[in-house]
């Protein structure tokens, strides 16, 4: 019932209910059961009532208020810093420690796992990710069998606005990898060095720690991991996910490119088409990107090999045919932009007006395969057009139009509205700037 009232907001009546329940127990003398006493003090800190919390704390019966209690206190001090302390302003540290020291005073009570784990958080909370990275080496040996202390603790790190403490988080990361168990699904937390991940620290690592190793390679701390660092962790992590989970791969292939592996980011795709796991749009366009923009890179450095070929020839030869138009367009942009219209108007034309999905294509893309796409899109169009407006290319631009209009009666005639809607609007939007 209390749980009820402090989640509908009557915090009000709930400590009614709680203070009459406290009073009929006052001549027993085990008390109020401590998992009640934690709902009345979560429930008052979810609604920022900390000295209220603190006030119905203090006041119950020593053997209500348990580790799990106190520790639920905690939480509300890290969650709502701008409140008071018992009717004073004090920082969120010097209260927490207050708090602590009130804890082994009243009860006796020493800090635990989770304890520190909140301290950790308070830390990352007020921007000192070192004051966190501290208080886990400090208590590392109570600490580094919880694996939810490491994945605050990961997490948080990546989270800070510091390539510094980027590069902390893989050391972290890799070490945790050293000394977690080889079996992921046995869990053993008997043995002071073995701890064993779960799926929650997996999703921090690859989630947060992967995207972030571009900026830890510019830090001194890079030179403090092992030289297969990375390797490991990608091992580490195929080793714990679905090997069907394709947002596992995109995470890890989307990492490669930022950092430069781009030939690292082309096998792992291989492998996904080896397996017949069929990378997806987004995974596809991504490497095209990358590919296009260290095209463009080797031009400015005075390469005469052409920007976009290693582009067009992944294209042609792993990606799917109802991804050419997404995969095409940043070929095409590229191209407007840098005002090579003679390579724009053969990537135009290369598919023009249609792709059609092939046979064994057809599963993987379901109903969206059943009929073939106009080449260029709606998309590609906008690009170009877009491109060629910013360059005050006009005759560029009117060609393109011209190249939409006679490309609208062919969509029109096959009686595609899906496709059609989007083209139209284009068309209506580029072509007013010639009247």
């Amino acid at each position: 019932m209390i749980r009820a009232l402090c989640l509908n907001g009557d915090c009000k009546h709930a400590m009614h209910v709680y203070l009459k329940h406290t009073a009929s127990l006052e001549k027993s003398r085990y008390g109020i059961a401590p998992e009640i006493l934690c709902e009345m003090v979560g429930g008052l800190c979810k609604h920022a009532l900390i000295d209220e919390a603190y006030e119905i704390l203090s006041e119950a019966q020593s053997g209500s208020r348990s580790i799990y209690v106190w520790n639920t206190y905690f939480d509300g001090l890290v969650r709502h810093p701008q409140k008071t302390l018992k009717g004073r302003s004090v920082g969120l540290l010097e209260r927490f420690q207050e708090a602590i020291q009130d804890m082994h005073r009243i009860d006796g009570i020493e800090p635990d796992t989770v304890t520190w784990s909140v301290w950790i958080r308070a830390c990352f909370e007020l921007g000192d990710w070192h004051g966190a990275y501290k208080c886990f080496r400090d208590y590392f040996a109570i600490m580094s069998r919880d694996v939810a202390s490491w994945d605050t603790v990961i997490r948080g790190l990546f989270q800070s606005n510091s390539s510094e403490a980027h590069a902390v988080g893989w050391q972290l990361v890799e070490e945790f990898i050293s000394i977690s168990a080889t079996n992921p699904s046995r869990k053993d937390v008997s043995s002071s060095t073995v701890v064993v991940a779960d799926s929650r620290l997996v999703e921090t690592v690859l989630l947060h720690c992967f995207p972030r190793f571009s900026d830890v390679k510019s830090t001194y701390a890079y030179e403090v991991l092992s030289k297969d660092a990375f390797k490991k962790v990608v091992l580490w992590i195929e080793a714990r996910v679905s090997p069907q989970r394709k947002i596992s791969h995109a995470i890890i292939i989307g990492t490669l490119l930022k950092s430069g592996q781009i030939r690292a980011a082309l096998d792992m795709h291989q492998d996904m088409i080896d397996r017949q796991l069929w990378p997806t749009k987004s995974i596809n366009c991504m490497i095209v990107k990358a590919l296009v923009l260290a095209g463009s890179r080797r031009r400015a450095l005075g390469s005469a090999a052409d920007a976009t070929k290693d582009a067009e020839d992944f294209i042609e030869r792993r990606v799917p045919k109802q991804h050419y138009a997404a995969a095409y367009l940043p070929l095409v942009k590229c191209a407007a932009l840098d005002r090579r219209y003679v390579d724009m108007w053969v990537l135009i034309n290369r598919h023009y007006p249609w792709v059609v999905p092939k046979q064994e294509e057809e599963e993987e893309a379901a109903a969206a395969a059943d009929t073939s796409r106009p080449f260029p899109d709606a998309a590609m169009y906008q690009a170009v057009l877009s491109a060629t407006e910013a360059t005050a290319d006009w005759s560029e631009n009117r060609r393109l139009l011209d190249k939409l209009r006679h490309h609208l009666d062919l969509v029109c005639d096959s009686g595609d509205k899906k496709f059609k809607t989007k083209m139209v609007g284009v068309y209506n939007h580029y072509i007013k700037k010639h009247i």
